[in-house]
């Protein structure tokens, strides 16, 4: 099987919000946070995943992120009291490049990940889910 492309995975993402939220195609980039320039709400958010998990036979779930985090750091905590650590901080600025550093931050709660996902980071999470599919890891 050939690999996906972000373009085309872009394309499709863009074509789902714009369908699930009425939010003008020209509006939504890359850049495009899902929660803060997109305005998109948490019922939007489940619908948009669910017409993507559809449309492409995988499962997307935003705790992946952080259960991927705490799988590669190890014995080194992820979060204290459910506030991120220095080592999960910089974990997650190496895997969400797409994300500004200066949003990646002291004080970023676990509960604030979702706030961080932006149209890339959809994007991603779709093409590595699609990879791990097709080498048989898992969807």
């Amino acid at each position: 099987m050939q690999n996906i492309g972000l373009n085309e995975v872009f394309e499709k993402v863009r074509t789902v919000i714009s369908a699930s939220c009425g939010i003008n195609p020209e509006k939504v980039s890359l850049k495009s946070t899902l929660f803060d320039d997109l305005e998109i709400d948490s019922i939007d958010f489940v619908d948009i995943l669910f017409m993507l998990e559809t449309s492409y036979s995988i499962s997307l779930k935003v705790g992946d992120i952080e259960r991927d985090a705490r799988r590669e750091l190890g014995e080194k905590p992820f979060a204290v009291n459910n506030m991120i650590t220095p080592d999960g901080l910089e974990l997650l600025k190496e895997k969400m490049p797409e994300v500004p550093s200066e949003k990646i931050k002291e004080g970023l709660a676990v509960h604030d990940i979702v706030s961080l996902i932006s149209v890339h980071s959809l994007c991603k999470m779709i093409i590595n889910k699609i990879a791990l599919r097709q080498a048989g890891t898992g969807n």
